[in-house]
């Protein structure tokens, strides 16, 4: 039985670790091929979360960037927290496709890279565990 267990929790450890490997990729190839332009924030979009007994706020912030050849482009970053993380009217770093300058991202090592640093650490933590488990076993473990 603790076998079947530790198979599983390794298989779900590495396939964190494949898709935070897959989200520093994707991190990377933005910064390579992405164009770097500034932007303002402009305000945020509030999202109220209900969860059990208690409300919260998440706060993402609306950006204003203008492309070379003079558009200007609004968006909404997709990562929120639950303070306003700059004041408005700061001026930011901005990410956008050259193909299509809708597809935008805040340039920061948070907004970038997070999201695989969770996903390694926690598929780390499981396939690191199990795997142990599942070669060592708690009968050969000595303490």
């Amino acid at each position: 039985m603790e076998t079947g267990v530790a198979i599983i929790f390794s298989l779900a450890g590495l396939t964190l670790i494949f898709f935070g490997i897959l989200c520093i990729r994707n991190a990377c190839v933005k910064i390579r091929t992405w164009k770097t332009v500034s932007g303002i924030v402009v305000g945020y979009k509030e999202y109220n979360n209900q969860q059990a007994n208690r409300s919260t706020t998440s706060f993402c912030p609306q950006v204003q960037f203008s492309t070379d050849d003079g558009k200007v482009i609004d968006f909404t970053s997709s990562s929120g927290s639950n303070r306003r993380p700059y004041p408005i009217g700061a001026a930011i770093k901005v990410l956008h496709n050259p193909d299509d300058p809708t597809k935008a991202v805040i340039k920061s090592i948070s907004n970038l890279f997070l999201p695989a640093f969770f996903l390694l650490l926690f598929g780390t933590a499981f396939a690191g565990m199990f795997l142990s488990i599942l070669f060592f076993g708690p009968h050969k473990i000595k303490f």
